[in-house]
């Protein structure tokens, strides 16, 4: 059976966190899934029984881990080729002022731009505040943005914002594409 590839590129944990929701939100529409740390790929992928690739990617100090972008780089004509999506992971994208998420769609366009790809959905998902992994220096900037998180944030404490639900339905919607996909005979399932 071709299965599903995750790949995911993770900093603090979080974006592991939610490739493995993905995973079995995959698993629970019948799939193989293939879940990867973007680290862990030193050699593109081989393309035979893929039927399609989702990469995740969290955002820090503006940018995507390189590992992701490395995996792009590497697996750009199989992206090409099968029902693709990408998670952006940001904070930012918890901030529903408009000058915010605007901030969050240009760090998506940055790496599609970089790379070349153009996967079939994308989404922008609010990560998490893990104040415990953070520096000095990254605590008294993530203080700023605080009050704009919301009056539920507690200074010093770990803070989750993602929107499960809202991923779940991304991941729904990118499995019903790929069966429309393989009914026009675009390979794989």
């Amino acid at each position: 059976m071709a299965s599903i590839v995750v790949v995911y590129g993770t900093t603090e944990g979080h974006t592991r966190r939610v490739a493995q929701r993905v995973a079995e939100r995959l698993r629970g529409h019948g799939w193989e899934v293939r879940l990867n740390d973007a680290t862990s790929l030193d050699r593109p992928l081989e393309p035979g029984g893929v039927a399609g690739l989702i990469v995740l990617a969290s955002v820090h100090h503006g940018r995507h881990q390189s590992s992701v972008i490395h995996f792009i780089h590497d697996n750009l004509r199989l992206l090409e080729s099968v029902p693709s999506a990408f998670v952006s992971v940001s904070l930012t994208a918890a901030l529903p002022e408009e000058a915010y998420q605007d901030e969050a769609s240009a760090y998506v366009e940055q790496l599609l731009d970089a790379t070349g790809w153009r996967p079939s959905h994308t989404l922008r998902l609010a990560g998490a505040l893990k104040y415990a992994r953070y520096d000095f220096f990254k605590r008294l900037l993530l203080g700023l943005l605080e009050r704009s998180l919301g009056p539920d944030v507690v200074r010093g404490e770990d803070a989750e914002f993602t929107d499960w639900e809202a991923l779940d339905a991304f991941v729904d919607g990118f499995v019903s594409d790929r069966l429309a996909f393989a009914a026009r005979g675009g390979g794989g399932a």
